[in-house]
């Protein structure tokens, strides 16, 4: 499957502001000499620059990466003025822990190096977040995905160190199909780092911010001329069927699409009595006074069209392509007609079946 492939660079900035903590964590000299609250940021703030796609509407896998990760370090979220000093906890030991503020998304993940990670919303429909969180010690601390509860990065010793950082890796991932037009996240507290005494003490949090910023799409698609199709299939006797497998003259319809720009078109078709259904036989509706008969679809070629669900998702079961690099207005034909199923009670009969174009 042909495809164009897109970089989007987000250069992210932290900025921080510092104020003083009356928590139980505590910086300290020797003897207690220039003792002091710690220290922490008042908030961080992660600026993602304006990200720009263009490409098919359904050619990103739900999943996938939108960009190149993007990493980056704060030294001091929590930290001692004097550098010379180093943090005491009143009751256990400094710790630190990333708490999420949004519920993850169902269902859909992102992996880094054999680990799942979460995916949380933008807000943009299509478009989510991972988020990697982690301490810059290299002995103690941890890297870990941001869950959905809160999770430690660092466990200090009692006499801990005269400052604590973090450490991100943030990724755009796609989680459904991409609409044209420009979108704009809205700026939002992602997380809260917080200084805990012992495991379950809170002392103090900071925020960290995703602020906001724009998502412009330009998604290739196609538009359907006729979005409902009545096929009227010919009358047919019942002699016509001597076993089951026999079939009717099958008669011919076409879908017409207009598309403005070059796309690789795919196309299933969904059974609306079983939309599970992934055989090639459409099931009649249950108010038909035929029985012992089914509804069956041909490519332009020949060939049966087998069903499947309804979902413009890439590698959808029974999903075909069309046309590569489709482009202007096209007249895609088949034809229609009946299968005995079994044995076979004379009547009227409908059966009803949706159509799913994915612009890949």
């Amino acid at each position: 499957m042909a495809k164009n492939t897109y970089r989007i660079l987000l250069a992210i900035f932290f900025s921080a502001i510092y104020s003083t903590s009356s928590a139980n964590i505590y910086c300290t000299g020797l003897n207690n000499v220039g003792s002091h609250a710690l220290w922490t940021a008042s908030s961080i703030n992660i600026m993602p620059t304006p990200i720009t796609w263009i490409g098919a509407a359904n050619s990103m896998t739900i999943g996938a990466a939108l960009s190149t990760a993007t990493t980056g370090t704060e030294k001091n979220v929590f930290y001692c003025q004097n550098p010379t000093l180093f943090s005491k906890a009143q009751t256990a030991n400094p710790q630190v822990w990333v708490s999420p503020k949004d519920t993850p998304l169902s269902g859909i993940t992102y992996t880094i190096n054999g680990t799942s990670y979460p995916i949380f919303p933008t807000g943009i429909v299509g478009v989510g977040y991972i988020l990697q969180v982690g301490s810059p010690d290299a002995n103690l601390g941890k890297t870990l995905p941001l869950g959905s509860s809160a999770q430690q990065i660092l466990n200090a010793p009692n006499d801990g160190w005269a400052s604590y950082g973090f450490n991100y890796l943030l990724q755009f991932v796609s989680t459904g199909t991409l609409t044209t037009g420009t979108n704009f996240t809205v700026s939002k507290t992602i997380a809260d780092i917080q200084m805990r005494d012992g495991a379950t003490n809170v002392t103090t949090t900071v925020p960290l911010i995703l602020n906001s910023t724009s998502l412009t799409i330009t998604a290739a698609s196609c538009s359907v001329n006729a979005k409902n199709l009545n096929v009227n299939l010919p009358s047919a006797t019942v002699n016509n069927f001597a076993n089951v497998g026999s079939t009717s003259i099958f008669t011919p319809f076409s879908i017409n699409l207009t598309c403005p720009n070059s796309v690789n078109t795919y196309m299933i078709f969904t059974d609306n009595n079983n939309i599970v259904n992934t055989s090639n036989q459409i099931l009649i509706n249950s108010n038909s006074i035929a029985k012992g008969i089914a509804v069956q679809i041909k490519k332009g070629d020949g060939s049966l069209v087998s069903l499947g669900p309804d979902s413009p998702n890439i590698n959808t079961t029974n999903q075909f392509l069309v046309k590569s690099n489709m482009i202007g207005t096209q007249s895609i034909p088949f034809t229609a007609g009946i299968i005995r199923t079994g044995p076979i009670t004379p009547g009227a009969f409908t059966a009803e079946v949706t159509f799913t174009f994915s612009y890949q």
